[in-house]
């Protein structure tokens, strides 16, 4: 009997739990603020890690932070009018929907341009772990000029391609802080010699993002 009570007990516990991380949170405007600022520093953190990893060829950890990079930068936005539980709940790690969302809060940038890159990054997320990778292999592309890169050889076509251009990343992560009136100065003003050397490198925007200049 006592065992009985103890076992509801713990099983009634776990549903309050529950519920209550399930109760609809109220928009907290200090949270949104911090979040903002600390989705974007990440969102940077991510971006530099991922050149840096790019110049060291590390395929396909590179793919990996570059979407974490903008997965962070978009989360950043978003977070100034969602509330903990709808930006973590509703999105996760779903790139393509961040970016419907965001795109939705800023119908009058030309924002369209960019969307075949959120399609690439998006299925960077099949690659995560190597399962798919070790089943069905992978051709992997990454090159630092805009444009399209072209991938040739014999059996490329049954293996699924994984390509990005670096300097299009580049160009949409100047172009997010510009449309969501964010300095990147703020998150680059305290970059030592190599972060802004990752940063810089073969990078258009670096003068932007460094602050150096008011525009991309």
């Amino acid at each position: 009997m006592n065992f009985a009570k103890r076992k509801f007990k713990h099983v009634g516990d776990w549903v309050l739990r529950w519920l209550k991380i399930r109760r609809p949170q109220p928009f907290n405007s200090e949270w949104a603020n911090r979040a903002d600022i600390n989705f974007s520093g990440l969102g940077c953190q991510y971006y530099i890690a991922a050149r840096s990893a790019t110049r060291a060829q590390l395929m396909p950890v590179q793919g990996n932070l570059f979407h974490h990079a903008i997965e962070m930068l978009l989360k950043s936005y978003l977070a100034r009018t969602l509330t903990s539980e709808e930006l973590s709940g509703k999105f996760r790690h779903d790139i393509k929907r961040l970016w419907k969302a965001f795109k939705r809060k800023l119908p009058s940038e030309d924002l369209g341009q960019f969307d075949g890159l959120i399609d690439q990054l998006s299925r960077l997320e099949r690659i995560r772990y190597p399962d798919r990778v070790i089943e069905e292999g992978a051709m992997m592309s990454m090159g630092w000029s805009a444009g399209p890169i072209s991938v040739s050889g014999t059996g490329v076509e049954r293996v699924p391609a994984y390509i990005l251009s670096v300097n299009e990343i580049d160009a949409l992560v100047a172009k997010i802080f510009q449309v969501t009136s964010r300095n990147p100065a703020f998150y680059t003003c305290m970059l030592n010699q190599y972060g802004r050397e990752a940063l810089s490198y073969q990078n258009p925007y670096a003068d932007y993002l460094l602050g150096v200049n008011p525009t991309p």
